[in-house]
């Protein structure tokens, strides 16, 4: 079963099942804690496994140099996650999106709950000969995206 978070085949609801750490932080990486371990506690339930897997992936292959294109993840419309019930900051790490563009998070009501997405570049080109990027194509590159939910 994961260990950060938990699925509910009935609700449609990712449930995340970590506390705050010391500095009212809860991290989850979309790859292990979401996708791996959200695989895993499919092949061992009987009940999850009547339904589809919730999260589909891109990328990920790997390239020369023991280096790997960056994975993007889509969780079904239809599925939300839901916070720590706890004021905190949750950090998500790495690209996770609703397939119909809708916010893949839930409220936690009586809680403030500020949700930091932390993206990455899938693929980056630099022109030859280019020194350094503008302040804006740096400012693209480490978009990240902040949800608060209250």
């Amino acid at each position: 079963m994961g260990q950060k978070v938990s699925f509910d085949e009935l609700t449609k609801i990712i449930t995340v099942t970590q506390a705050p750490d010391a500095n009212d932080t809860v991290t989850i990486n979309v790859k292990r804690d979401l996708y791996s371990d959200g695989k895993e506690d499919w092949v061992t339930s009987e009940s999850l496994r009547k339904f589809p897997f919730p999260i589909t992936s891109i990328g990920g292959n790997p390239l020369p140099g023991n280096k790997y294109v960056g994975a993007t993840f889509f969780l079904d419309s239809t599925w939300k996650i839901k916070p720590y019930s706890a004021d905190h900051r949750m950090v998500i790490e790495g690209n996770l999106y609703a397939t119909d563009g809708s916010n893949p998070f839930l409220s936690v009501y009586g809680y403030t709950v500020s949700i930091s997405q932390e993206v990455s570049t899938l693929v980056v080109k630099v022109p030859t000969g280019a020194a350094a990027l503008t302040e804006e194509e740096h400012n693209k590159l480490m978009q990240i995206s902040t949800y608060y939910i209250r």
